[in-house]
């Protein structure tokens, strides 16, 4: 599998990611808390279904999860906007976390080189950008000596384009 060699070829110290021994199509991964936020030192693991595309590299998806990490969740579905002391203390207590099938994740991640990590510098910088706009959460353009908005502008799902009724409510 292409996902398998690319990251074993070039494994990244912001994250460690690798399929099931029983299902090739199971991901076990451990993402790094970014450098900068209330979350770093911390790391975290999980099953993320959502937004799938199948010509998007488990690269890309752990990359983008961890670029989720700082935006605020001002009250979407399953957001967590807790006070950064909270965040500082949960993001300690990830290290110890345990995986019945990898074992302590924090032991799983490659240390930080010296100097240490620039996140803004993905490889997928585009791609990520564009599940942000997909998101809904995209800054708008400030024109100069405007202040910034407060809140991110949403930007109308696919689904809103498409149809303007939905069975589900809101997103």
């Amino acid at each position: 599998m292409a996902d398998v060699k690319e990251i074993n070829n070039d494994p990244s110290p912001m994250y460690f990611a690798r399929p099931s021994e029983d299902d090739m199509f199971l991901w076990h991964f451990t993402i790094r808390g970014p450098p900068k936020t209330d979350f770093d030192g911390g790391s975290i693991s999980a099953y993320h279904p959502e937004h799938w595309q199948p010509a998007w590299g488990i690269r890309l998806i752990l990359e983008a999860l961890i670029s989720f990490f700082p935006t605020p969740g001002e009250g979407a579905i399953g957001a967590l906007d807790w006070k950064p002391e909270e965040r500082k203390r949960l993001a300690g207590l990830s290290k110890e976390w345990c995986c019945s099938d990898c074992g302590r994740i924090s032991d799983l991640l490659l240390p930080i080189p010296e100097g240490g990590i620039d996140v803004s510098q993905s490889t997928f910088k585009d791609e990520i950008k564009q599940l942000h706009m997909h998101s809904g959460m995209v800054t708008p353009e400030k024109p100069e000596g405007k202040k910034s908005p407060e809140k991110p502008a949403a930007v109308p799902a696919l689904s809103d384009e498409i149809s303007s009724s939905s069975e589900l409510g809101e997103p």
